[in-house]
This record gives C-alpha cells, structure tokens and sequence, in this order.
C-alpha cells in the first residue's frame, strides 16, 4: 500500500511542471502554491506532536480536539 501512495505521489509531482508548461507565468505561480501547500501538510504534524506528544498519532489529535467518534472516524 505504501508503494502505492508513494508512486501516485511522485507521478504527481513530477507531471505537475509537464502539465502547467502551458500555461507559462501562471505555472511558476502554481508550483509555489503547491509547495506551500505541500510544506504546510509536512509541518502540521510535526507541529502537532510537539504540542500534543501522543502515540497514537492523527487518531489522538482528532479524539483528544473533537471527541472519541471524530477520533474513531480519523481512525
């Protein structure tokens, strides 16, 4: 499964330039939108656990911030 995601995810970000190449300026706009978007899901974990050191990991956050069928849900 792992394989999985991470083929879909690196085929994502490499067609990403081929596909916005057409669109020239608007396309360097784009790929900074994306970073942005794809550093802002890197750190929020990493901002999570430092602000709420659990081990069990998103099924904590969302139970402990919502409640324990939001955390089942996640789950």
């Amino acid at each position: 499964m792992a394989l999985i995601v991470a083929d879909i995810i690196s085929v994502g970000t490499f067609n990403l330039p081929t596909s916005r190449a057409a669109y020239s300026r608007i396309a360097l706009i784009s790929m900074a939108l994306t970073t942005v978007g794809a550093l802002a899901l890197a750190l929020l974990p990493a901002a999570l656990s430092r602000r709420l050191p659990a081990n069990d990991g998103p099924y904590a956050y969302a139970r402990i911030a919502f409640s324990n069928h939001v955390g089942f849900a996640n789950a």
